[in-house]
């Protein structure tokens, strides 16, 4: 595989490389586990209409576009009461 350089601020090059020393990474270790590990919008989309398929599947189930909203709604004001 070939290598590619990728031009970041210096804060962000030293910080990649403070993390990569803690754990016995290479900065291009910790960049490839960021870009494999992290879905892009596509995907999750892909994701919760799997997962909106399989609750209709087992239960019968199906949120109305309403019902959606309130929950994402809900579930952003539970994540912000705890920071």
């Amino acid at each position: 595989m070939a290598d590619s350089m990728i031009r970041v601020p210096s804060e962000v090059r030293d910080r990649l490389a403070e993390l990569a020393k803690d754990r016995g990474s290479s900065i291009g270790a910790i960049v490839g586990e960021y870009a494999r590990s992290t879905p892009t919008e596509q995907e999750m989309a892909a994701k919760a209409a799997e997962a909106r398929q399989i609750l209709y599947e087992l239960s019968g189930y199906r949120a109305s576009e309403e019902e959606e909203r309130a929950s994402l709604a809900e579930l952003e004001r539970r994540i912000q009461s705890l920071r």
